[in-house]
Order: C-alpha cells, then sequence, then structure tokens
C-alpha cells in the first residue's frame, strides 16, 4: 500500500512538474534568460521523476492458505483436517445455519495429530473417521459423529 503511495505522489510531482515546465519554457516569452532556465530545469525533473517512476519495481505477493499448524497457534482447540493439501475446519459461524447433504465417502482420517499435518492429518478427528464430500458445494467436506453431522469448510486464501 505504501509502494503505489509513493509512486502515487511521484506521478503527481511529475505532471505539475511537467506542467510548470510547458508553462515556462513555451509561455514564458521572455528571452532574458531567467525563465527560460527555470523551463529547462523543470522540464528536466519531469523527465527524471518519469524515470524513477519506471524504475520502480512493482512486487505482487499473493496470500495462501493458512496451514493447519499456523491456524493451531492462533486456535488450540480448533478441530480441523487436512485433506488433498487443503485445511478444512468445523465450528465456522457462518456455516451454523446451513443444511448440506451428504454425497459420498471421499476417504477416512489418517491419524490425529497436532504438528507435522499431510493429507489425512486431523487435530480432533479420531483415526478411521469416515470423510464425506456434499452435494451442494465443493468447498465443504463433512464428518458423522455420535449422530450428528458436522460441516467442514475449506479455508481459502488468507
Amino acid at each position: 500500500m505504501k509502494k503505489i503511495l509513493v509512486i502515487g505522489l511521484i506521478v503527481a510531482v511529475a505532471g505539475y512538474t511537467a506542467l510548470m515546465g510547458f508553462i515556462l519554457l513555451f509561455g514564458a516569452g521572455d528571452d532574458e534568460g531567467g525563465r527560460v532556465g527555470i523551463g529547462w530545469i523543470s522540464l528536466l525533473m519531469m523527465i527524471l521523476a518519469i524515470f524513477l517512476c519506471a524504475c520502480q519495481s512493482v512486487q505482487y505477493s499473493q496470500s495462501k492458505p493458512p496451514s493447519a499448524e499456523e491456524l493451531l497457534a492462533m486456535d488450540q482447540q480448533a478441530d480441523l483436517f487436512q485433506w488433498e493439501g487443503t485445511v478444512y475446519e468445523t465450528n465456522v459461524d457462518w456455516t451454523t445455519s446451513l443444511h448440506v447433504t451428504k454425497h459420498q465417502q471421499v476417504g477416512v482420517i489418517q491419524k490425529t495429530a497436532v504438528k507435522n499435518f499431510e493429507h489425512g492429518t486431523a487435530s480432533r478427528l479420531q483415526k478411521g473417521t469416515a470423510i464425506y464430500s456434499v452435494k451442494e458445494r465443493e468447498d465443504m467436506l463433512v464428518v458423522e459423529l455420535h449422530g450428528k453431522t458436522k460441516i467442514y469448510t475449506a479455508h481459502a486464501e488468507g
């Protein structure tokens, strides 16, 4: 954000300098040397400002979804698992009012752990717990525990 503001400021200064340079250079009508020299200096400053803007390297960063370890560091009680490289978490506020339909089994939890998450690792679910897809959405998976369906939502980019 700061880089965008700096570039914007440089462009504004360059524009102002260019305007003043052209006014002084071409609108001076005074050949006594005073204004014409200032006009050339303003023009050179404008070119320098444009050159500096062009040389700015703009870096784009992409945010990535949080890892299971990062989520557990923020909330040690988080109920989550990793499936095919994506971390899924339950007890997400906006999912409490959703009604989803269990579709087909996609696999089972391989192990329970709090570190070194990989495919099939859960923080709370027991080894062997079945995981199901849902018909309505691709970013959710469900498990059934003690007769209740728990919705797990995929963590998108952070």
